[in-house]
C-alpha cells in the first residue's frame, strides 16, 4: 500500500465519523473500561508485528474512532476543547508531514512565514504595533571564556545584515565551540575569517 492509498483509507473513515456524528447515529461517547479498549485496538499485535497498513488500517482506525469522543455531534457539550473544522485537519497533516519547526527559519520559512503574519495580524487587531520583517536567524553560538572584544565585533559586523545572538559561557571552548547558522548575505570569506577569529580566542583563552 502507498501513502496515497492508506490517506485514502485514514481521509474516508474519518469522513464517515464525520456523517455519523453530526446525523446522531453514534451517542456522543461510549465509555468502556480502558482494558478492552486497548484489547479492541489489538495494540500489541500492531506493536510486535507492524503493517498497520491497507485492511489492517482501516479496520483499526474504525476502532479508534469508535472509542473517541465526537466533538461534531450536535448533544456534545464544550469541554475546554472546541469543536474542530476540516480544515484544521488538514492543516494538521500538512505539519505532521513536512515537520518544519518556525523556531529556525532555515528549517521551515514558509511556516515562520506564516506565523509571521499571523501573529501580527493579531497585534494589530488589539491595537499594538506590528513586529518588523526583519532577518532573525543569524545565531552564531559558541561558548568560551572571554573575547567581548570579538563579541562586539562580530555583533556589529552581523547587526547590520540582521538581528544577531551571541551566547556564551564558560566551558571549554575547543569541545563546545559551535557555528549554528549565518545569515544568507555572509559570504565564504566572511565566514572564513570569522572562524579565524573564533579560533584566535580559543587559542588564547587558555582553553
Amino acid at each position: 500500500m502507498s501513502f496515497l492509498s492508506n490517506a485514502e483509507i485514514v481521509i474516508k473513515a474519518l469522513n464517515d465519523y464525520y456523517q455519523q456524528s453530526i446525523s446522531r447515529e453514534k451517542p456522543v461517547i461510549d465509555q468502556v473500561p480502558l482494558g478492552k479498549i486497548i484489547a479492541a485496538l489489538e495494540l500489541s499485535s500492531h506493536i510486535s508485528a507492524g503493517g498497520l497498513s491497507g485492511e489492517s488500517l482501516s479496520q483499526f482506525i474504525t476502532k479508534y474512532l469508535s472509542s473517541t469522543t465526537r466533538l461534531h455531534h450536535p448533544a456534545y457539550l464544550a469541554h475546554q476543547v472546541a469543536v474542530p473544522h476540516y480544515a484544521g485537519a488538514l492543516a494538521a497533516l500538512i505539519d505532521g508531514f513536512t515537520n518544519n519547526p518556525m523556531a529556525i527559519y532555515e528549517m521551515g520559512p514558509g511556516a515562520a512565514g506564516i506565523e509571521y503574519y499571523v501573529v501580527n495580524w493579531l497585534l494589530e487587531k488589539v491595537g499594538w504595533q506590528p513586529a518588523p520583517l526583519k532577518m532573525q536567524s543569524n545565531i552564531l553560538c559558541f561558548r568560551t571564556k572571554g573575547g567581548d572584544e570579538l563579541q562586539l565585533e562580530l555583533r556589529d559586523k552581523l547587526n547590520a545584515q540582521g538581528d544577531f545572538f551571541l551566547s556564551t559561557t564558560s566551558f571549554n571552548a575547543k569541545r563546545y565551540l559551535r557555528l549554528v547558522f549565518m545569515h544568507p548575505n555572509t559570504s565564504l570569506d566572511d565566514i572564513k575569517q570569522l572562524i579565524r577569529k573564533i579560533r584566535h580566542l580559543i587559542n588564547t583563552d587558555g582553553a
